[in-house]
C-alpha cells in the first residue's frame, strides 16, 4: 500500500486483509536489481530460474487509490511496466491472471 505523506510503498503478507503484517517497504518506484563488481559474474535473480511455473513472482498484486481503496492493475501491457535491461541474464514475464515470473541466473560480467 502507498503511503499519502511520502509515496514510499508498503508491502504487507497475510491471508486475508484482516491478518496483514508489514515485512517491508520502497520509494515511490522500486524493481529488482542485482550488481557486481568490474570483471565479477553477476548473481542469480529470484531463485536463478528463467521466468515460468517453478521461478520466483509475484501474485495478486493491487493498486491502492488516494482512499486507500484497492485495485486490480490494467491487464498487460497496459497495467505494469516490467522490464529487464539484460535480457541474457534476466527476464521478466508478462502480468498476465494476476501474476508476473521474473528471475535468471546471472552469469554477466561488467567490464
Amino acid at each position: 500500500m502507498q503511503k499519502k505523506d511520502d509515496g514510499d510503498w508498503w508491502l504487507y503478507f497475510g491471508h486475508d486483509n484482516n491478518n496483514l503484517s508489514p515485512v517491508g517497504f520502497w520509494s515511490s518506484t522500486w524493481g529488482g536489481y542485482t550488481e557486481s563488481t568490474i570483471g565479477n559474474p553477476s548473481p542469480a535473480m529470484g531463485n536463478g530460474q528463467w521466468p515460468g511455473e517453478n521461478s520466483a513472482s509475484f501474485r495478486d498484486l493491487k493498486f491502492v487509490d488516494a482512499n486507500g481503496q484497492g485495485y486490480d492493475p490494467a491487464p498487460w501491457p497496459a497495467g505494469l511496466l516490467l522490464l529487464s535491461t539484460n535480457k541474457n541474464c534476466y527476464q521478466v514475464s508478462p502480468y498476465l491472471d494476476s501474476v508476473f515470473h521474473f528471475g535468471g541466473p546471472g552469469g554477466c560480467t561488467r567490464l
